[in-house]
């Protein structure tokens, strides 16, 4: 199987932030046609611009199908707007124990990939006050274990510069002393 015959899934990401907004599967160069897309896909590409990725290669349409829905659905989970007008998919919502194994092997391989474009895409968005609120009430009298401690110790003490751990130092001090000045 090439390439060109080989199904796939992919992602398009808005060029003005990194920010994904729509998972597709396809063959060919599906991925980077412009036709048979929704109003809500072309106006997002008018808007901020289109940065292609493909996902996956997938030897069935079948496999790809159900990996496009497994997407939609963890990208929608996580909050994303996406363009997609449906689930995604066709036919199997009970997928086969092959597509399964195979499902969780690129899972585990590309999750931190996807932590990463995550965690960029998040950069720079602003928390409610209300969101705040609930985050802040959930960590109050929250205590660590001892082994969590000393973990967390651990990781601070190698690999940081000396210049590092004394801007963290003095950083932790201002926050310190301006919560303790608003009390």
């Amino acid at each position: 199987m090439t390439k060109d015959e080989a199904y796939f899934t992919y992602a398009h990401f808005r060029k003005s932030d990194n920010k994904i907004f729509y998972i597709g599967k396809g063959k060919s160069d599906r991925h980077l046609s412009r036709q048979s897309r929704n109003e809500y896909w072309l106006n997002t590409v008018k808007k901020h611009g289109l940065i292609v990725e493909k996902l996956c290669l997938w030897p069935t349409e079948q496999e790809a199908f159900d990996h496009e829905k497994f997407l939609i659905q963890c990208f929608k989970d996580l909050g994303y707007k996406l363009t997609n007008m449906t689930d995604g998919g066709e036919g199997l919502s009970n997928p086969s124990i092959e597509v399964r194994q195979k499902l969780s092997e690129f899972n585990a391989m590309k999750r931190p990939e996807i932590a990463i474009k995550v965690s960029r895409a998040r950069k720079g968005v602003k928390l409610s006050p209300e969101h705040i609120a609930k985050l802040s009430k959930v960590q109050t009298g929250r205590k660590l274990s001892e082994a969590t401690r000393e973990k967390m110790s651990a990781r601070f003490k190698t690999g940081l510069s000396e210049e590092t751990k004394q801007k963290m130092s003095e950083s932790a001090k201002k926050a310190w002393n301006k919560r303790k000045d608003q009390q």
